[in-house]
């Protein structure tokens, strides 16, 4: 049986040996799309990697390093491309959530935000943003999808769903059930449908989740 040889790596990298104890050295890695990540270690040291074009370069740190993070990106090429230098809402965001959202207020969610810097600058770039906590604390986000461009949601079992309006960074509760699915979920234009684990059964499921979109 002929075997598949893995090719060789591009380049490696490795956490930050600056850590006390050789279990916190770690590096988490958000994709974006493509072959495009974002990726943090434990002193929330960040950079974004481009593989397609062997890119690697800093960007703005996190506020805070997270424990168990889970990521959410969201694209909006439109504005990405947008060379209208008075337009400043949000391209492109890359959205950090603590998985357990802990009691304090602040560095549960982060987001990493594609756009001017200031009127006096030409191109955009990456920002690193915080955001409200969602209004409930400690229980797992046991699902997680973005919305098209507008808002992403949030769901914990026996509690309910919630969805964080981008524009106006706020949360809200959408239902007290959840999403059916475990998990991230992932959404397939093509299809227009959204796919990831079900929550029963852990198959693969797909479903429409176009009403809880903001714009709905």
């Amino acid at each position: 049986m002929e075997q598949l040889v893995v090719p060789a790596s591009s380049f490696s990298f490795q956490a930050s040996p600056s850590a006390p104890n050789y279990d916190q050295r770690k590096i988490e890695c958000f994709p974006l799309t493509g072959r495009q990540v974002i990726c943090a270690d434990q002193l929330e040291r960040t950079f974004h990697c481009d593989a397609e074009r062997g890119h690697v370069r800093s960007i703005p740190c996190l506020h805070k390093p997270k424990s168990m993070p889970l990521s959410l990106f969201v694209p909006n090429p439109d504005v990405d491309n947008d060379k209208d230098l008075n337009r400043w809402d949000w391209g492109s965001s890359l959205f950090v959530i603590e998985r357990f959202p802990k009691s304090e207020v602040s560095y549960q969610v982060e987001a990493f935000v594609y756009r001017h810097p200031s009127p006096a600058h030409y191109s955009r770039t990456w920002h690193c943003e915080l955001l409200p906590p969602p209004p409930y604390r400690r229980l797992e986000i046991c699902s997680y999808a973005a919305l098209g461009s507008s808002s992403i949601c949030i769901s914990v079992n026996g509690i309910g769903t919630y969805r964080l309006n981008i524009a106006t960074q706020t949360w809200e509760e959408v239902g007290k059930w959840t999403l059916p699915f475990h998990g991230k979920v992932e959404y397939m234009p093509e299809l227009n449908l959204w796919f990831g684990l079900s929550a029963e059964s852990h198959h693969l499921a797909a479903a429409d989740l176009s009403s809880l979109e903001m714009d709905s």
